[in-house]
């Protein structure tokens, strides 16, 4: 009787699972048409890259002068194409693996890391976003370390990581900087070794807030690569193009592109904001909700719930005025967070998290168990509904769960019925 009572929820777990890895195969169907069998040169994601130093020192220049460098030395455009390609996919499937391999070491459930508020959205997987989250688990592991021994040697390696992280995209110092500084200050380093790093690391920010660029340096970046890729155009909508524009300006579209709709007005802020709040919950208590009782779960729940506060809260500008790629916020966010209380022992980052942010963590827990007890139910609910874009364009295949799923059973009828 017992094996039968058990049998429908086992039913029940596959079945979400298997719909879960299929929507994600759809959104990779998807990702593979639009960036592996097809090269947008001039779009976001292969833009990125192509920013180099050759209008001078700017921000985000320290790949494409690497690739640069490379075509010069004589390998061809189409073999730095692939070169994009394969580094990409291959930190995509790195930084996968890797939760994957923790939660199945923890035995945690693994749905979430599917959603596209993780590791779900593949449309990005040719751009610098997992580089640089693969470099930041790297960075957490060399921070892990016990209190009670001294590294000076991971400290300075652990600065320069965050120097090149940097270096690579500046927005790192929104998402990554700010739980790296609070490890490095509660390290038993002398104070001098930390105050030494902590200033390189201002130090870049301040050169890269310098270093801007304008205009003019971003046509002196595209036409460096005519001889390579003479398709390639100054585009004002594209990662070489947004190297020159106005600081005021850009503020401005994004702020209102975030939160005032062409349909519904400014009516889309507080859809934002719901949206924000329901995966800020489901992050924070999705493998509470799944794990056995016990005081290693809350103690998880509750480190997790003070990074993602901290980072959410660095983040504030990033959401506003700074960005409009939710996809990809939300992304650095879970991302971040579940990394840092994965790598960092619970006493380790108990020590590095201020006791104010602590105080206030439990104060949100208390709320959240009082008036919105989570639940498998719940959960499961938030993880097929979630759409990064919060509510701006459903019918997406590369957004939400559902609707993945949703354009994954119509492709597989297409291809069935030939």
């Amino acid at each position: 009787m017992a094996t039968k009572a058990y049998t429908p929820y086992r039913i029940l777990k596959y079945a979400i699972g298997a719909m879960l890895v299929f929507a994600f195969v759809a959104r990779v169907w998807l990702f593979v048409c639009t960036f592996l069998l097809e090269t947008p040169i001039n779009g976001w994601q292969f833009s990125e890259f192509l920013i180099n130093y050759e209008g001078g020192f700017v921000r985000r220049g320290i790949i494409g002068e690497g690739l640069i460098s490379m075509l010069r030395g004589g390998i061809s455009g189409e073999t730095m194409i692939n070169l994009i390609r394969t580094v990409s996919i291959g930190c995509y499937v790195a930084v996968l693996a890797f939760f994957l391999y923790q939660f199945h070491q923890r035995r945690w459930n693994w749905w979430i890391i599917l959603t596209p508020v993780f590791m779900g959205f593949v449309m990005c997987i040719i751009r610098k976003d997992f580089m640089q989250e693969l470099l930041l688990i790297g960075m957490l592991m060399l921070l892990h370390g016990s209190p009670q021994r001294k590294g000076s040697l991971t400290i300075w390696c652990a600065t320069i990581l965050c120097a090149l992280e940097l270096l690579i995209h500046e927005a790192f110092t929104f998402w990554g900087v700010p739980i790296t500084i609070l490890l490095i200050a509660s390290s038993p380093a002398s104070r001098w070794e930390k105050a030494s790093s902590i200033a390189v690391i201002a130090g870049v920010i301040a050169l890269l807030v310098i270093c801007k660029g304008n205009e003019d340096t971003a046509r002196i970046i595209t036409n460096s690569w005519q001889s390579w890729f003479p398709g390639l155009e100054y585009e004002y909508w594209n990662s070489i193009g947004a190297i020159g524009w106005n600081p005021g300006w850009a503020a401005q579209f994004h702020l209102t592109a975030n939160f005032c709709s062409p349909t519904i007005g400014w009516m889309r802020l507080p859809l934002q904001i719901a949206a924000f709040l329901c995966y800020s919950y489901m992050v924070c208590n999705f493998v509470y909700t799944f794990a056995p009782c016990g005081s290693t779960r809350d103690t998880q729940r509750k480190q997790l719930t003070a990074v993602y506060i901290l980072t959410g809260i660095t983040m504030i500008r990033m959401f506003t005025v700074l960005s409009v790629d939710y996809s990809r916020l939300y992304q650095y966010l879970t991302v971040t967070s579940f990394a840092t209380v994965l790598i960092i022992p619970a006493t380790r980052l108990d020590q590095a998290l201020p006791k104010m942010l602590q105080s206030l963590t439990d104060r949100i827990i208390r709320f959240t168990d009082r008036y919105f007890t989570p639940s498998k139910g719940l959960m499961v609910a938030l993880l097929l509904l979630a759409d990064i874009n919060g509510v701006h364009d459903l019918n997406d295949i590369a957004v939400g769960t559902l609707s993945s799923l949703y354009h994954g059973i119509l492709l597989l009828v297409n291809m069935i019925m030939g």
